[in-house]
């Protein structure tokens, strides 16, 4: 496993997907990362004491085996140490594990609010449903 407490600029590799993308006016073309990552990735370099560049794989994609056993996406810069670590929902399966080291997972869950149900509407009204 890598230790990072020594180092003073670490390379952070995000997922690919939809809540990251690029404008010009973004700083090292990334805009918006998500909330999760974001916070996470936060909180440990704090905690370990390093600053981070953050990077996201040009493929956009989060790591296949290729014939000659490399790899593409976050799993392949972190293979060619081009990124130092990755924060993504990224699966644990044995050709990735032969080659990452992995934490403990985490996972996010999608809040729901939830409010009365408005009154139902009387029938002897049902003309003016139109207008409501």
């Amino acid at each position: 496993m890598k230790e990072f407490h020594n180092l003073k600029n670490v390379r952070a590799v995000l997922p690919p997907g939809k809540n990251i993308y690029v404008t010009n006016d973004s700083v090292k073309g990334i805009a918006s990362i998500p909330v999760i990552e974001s916070k996470f990735l936060e909180l440990v370099s704090k905690s370990m004491g390093f600053l981070y560049e953050l990077m996201v794989p040009e493929d956009g994609l989060f790591g296949n085996r290729l014939e000659d056993g490399n790899w593409t996406g976050v799993v392949g810069l972190l293979q060619r140490n081009e990124a130092d670590m990755a924060f993504s929902y990224l699966s644990m399966n044995y050709e990735r594990y032969l080659i990452l080291d992995f934490s403990t997972t985490y996972s996010s869950q999608v809040q729901t609010f939830v409010t009365e149900m408005p009154p139902l509407v009387p029938k002897t009204t049902v003309f003016m449903y139109p207008l409501i």
